[in-house]
């Protein structure tokens, strides 16, 4: 009775276990991915019409909000039972390619495998393109988490309400930061999530990019490998020195797994400000930096996270194309 009811609250409260937010960042940010896209690769593209792009935005955005009822989609579509949010409880959205093993906790997996799993499949039995574009946009929305840093150290934000289904493992994960403050006492939120992505700026600068054509076939032809190395990239990140402050980096916001856990935690030692907070940010070996409230700094990591989402995204277009294409011959 207990995990029934626990259930359905996680039910209710599972739209806010998210990285990005979805109508903010997400959309935003896969729909800036196909302008570019179809800008690189005019011919052979499966994405330029309306239909196509609202599908595949689609996909990416039911990943946290789920499928609404399409009398063609229930005809039609294979595995869509993926983007179902009762799914979400027990199957969350983080993902360090180092930590797979640490991921299974009872029941919940709190990495993205079974869902990555399920995308996957969706896209290969679904012989419909239009069906096919859902799940493309369902593995973007995975690939784009990963350019949250809490989403790949990883450091667990969202509801409190996941103590009680494992409270010997999972309570740790959110205790600390109740402790720490009344104001994560029912969810713990990470700022990067809800900062909207200039897309006039990103535009300006993908557009601009003579590379960005060819990067998107750099690596594409595994999606597998697209996810390891945008992973890599977002952890390549973190050890990048603060501009002003050469003794300490960026990933000192969010502290990494001790050995055998799969959740680091959010740096709150020594009164450390969490991003997008002002502050002074202690180093490890206590170097500090100090951030101003609205802190240029700030946006000008998450336009760079933003940046690697967008041609991440591209590097998916360019594979799940390629066997679009191959499938049509």
């Amino acid at each position: 009775m207990l995990n029934r009811t626990l259930l359905l609250v996680l039910m209710v409260m599972c739209n806010t276990v998210l990285a990005y937010e979805p109508e903010a960042a997400h959309d935003p940010l896969v729909s800036t991915a196909l302008k570019i896209y179809a800008a690189c690769f005019d011919k052979h593209n499966p994405y330029k019409s309306e239909s196509a792009v609202k599908r595949i935005v689609q996909g990416d955005v039911a990943m946290d909000k789920g499928l609404k009822f399409n009398l063609f989609d229930w005809f039609s579509l294979k595995g869509e039972g993926v983007f179902s949010i009762t799914k979400r409880p027990l199957n969350w959205h983080f993902y360090n390619p180092n930590l797979v093993d640490l991921s299974k906790v009872g029941k919940v997996e709190q990495s993205h495998k079974n869902l990555w799993k399920g995308l996957k499949k969706g896209f290969e039995i679904n012989t419909n393109d239009h069906n096919k574009l859902l799940f493309i946009g369902g593995i973007i929305h995975l690939i784009e988490d990963l350019t949250v840093p809490a989403h790949v150290v990883p450091v667990y934000h969202g509801p409190t309400a996941i103590k009680i289904y494992g409270p010997k493992r999972l309570k740790p994960l959110v205790a600390y930061m109740q402790d720490y403050s009344e104001e994560f006492s029912i969810k713990i939120p990470d700022q990067i999530d809800s900062i909207s992505p200039n897309v006039k700026k990103l535009e300006e600068k993908l557009l601009n990019n003579n590379s960005v054509c060819v990067n998107a076939m750099v690596g594409s032809d595994s999606i597998d490998n697209i996810r390891l190395l945008t992973a890599q990239d977002t952890l390549s990140e973190l050890d990048k020195p603060i501009q002003g402050c050469p003794d300490v980096i960026w990933g000192d916001f969010w502290l990494k797994p001790k050995e055998n856990q799969y959740f680091g935690r959010y740096n709150i030692v020594n009164d450390n400000p969490l991003f997008g907070e002002a502050g002074l940010l202690h180093s490890s070996d206590d170097k500090t930096c100090k951030f101003e409230e609205d802190d240029d700094r700030y946006r000008d990591f998450v336009f760079s996270l933003h940046l690697n989402a967008i041609e991440a995204d591209m590097k998916v277009l360019y594979w799940a194309n390629g066997l679009m294409n191959e499938k049509n011959k």
